[in-house]
Parts: structure tokens; C-alpha cells; sequence
């Protein structure tokens, strides 16, 4: 949906994707995955911007629970 290969992110690790995230936006979303994984809250909910292959950023809601 970004516009991203598959390949672009192989061997590269979780923060190749994070890395993407908007400046503004990177605490928080980083700040509600540790909430969830330090078992303070079930529930992964946080809206982010996030850069296309054609470095237009796009508007995302991302969430989840841990099972």
C-alpha cells in the first residue's frame, strides 16, 4: 500500500520500517507498542503517519492485541 518492495526490507530488520515513521509520530507509536509489551494495556491503538515509497507520508491506524 506504501509502494515498497518486499525485498526492500529483507535482512534489514524491524526499525527499517519504524524508521519510516513521521518524526511527530515515532514516540507515540513507539510508546503504545512498549505499553502493550510491558502487559500495562491489552489493546495496540495508535494513528501514525508513515512514508510512501514516493516519500508522500499517509495516515495509518494501527491496532491489536497480544494473544
Amino acid at each position: 500500500m506504501l509502494g515498497y518492495d518486499p525485498a526492500d526490507f529483507e535482512n534489514k530488520g524491524y526499525q527499517a520500517f519504524t524508521d519510516l515513521l513521521h518524526p511527530d509520530d515515532h514516540k507515540k507509536a513507539m510508546d503504545a507498542m512498549q505499553r502493550v509489551l510491558r502487559n500495562e494495556t491489552g489493546l495496540y491503538q495508535v494513528d501514525y503517519r508513515i512514508r510512501g515509497r514516493n516519500s508522500v507520508y499517509h495516515w495509518y491506524m494501527d491496532r491489536g492485541t497480544v494473544i
